[in-house]
């Protein structure tokens, strides 16, 4: 037998291998984009960590009787309140998508993370 004959009876025979590589490849492709997002989101919350210990401080300050006292502005207030929602929000959304590990959470997540909301090839409907 030549082999191109081989060759040809064996890519005849292939259309399972080609199957489990398709879906292998999805599969991965899914996975890569929701590590990529977890890791964008850990970014992200470090980052609002630090934000919100720079913005959780006094910044006026006057004197009653030789002493100190501090308070926080009405600016400065209304900055760390919008610092804590966004941590909240993004961490909640961070644990919800490792728990759920569903489309619609790490869409919502990578929504939050400024990334767009898209659907995935295993959001297809399984064939019968």
């Amino acid at each position: 037998m030549k082999i191109i004959e081989i060759v040809g009876e064996k890519i005849a025979k292939s259309g399972q291998n080609v199957q489990e590589k398709v879906v292998d490849i999805l599969v991965n492709k899914e996975v890569d984009k929701r590590v990529e997002v977890v890791l964008k989101a850990l970014t992200k919350i470090e980052t609002l960590e630090k934000e919100l210990k720079t913005a959780d401080k006094e910044d006026v300050f006057t004197y009653v009787e030789g002493e100190r006292k501090g308070a926080m502005s009405q600016k400065a207030y209304e900055n760390l309140q919008k610092l804590k929602g966004q941590y909240e929000g993004l961490r909640k959304a961070f644990d919800t998508a490792l728990d759920k590990n569903d489309n619609e959470s790490y869409n919502k997540l990578n929504g939050l993370l400024g990334g767009n909301k898209q659907e995935s090839p295993t959001k297809a409907e399984p064939q019968a």
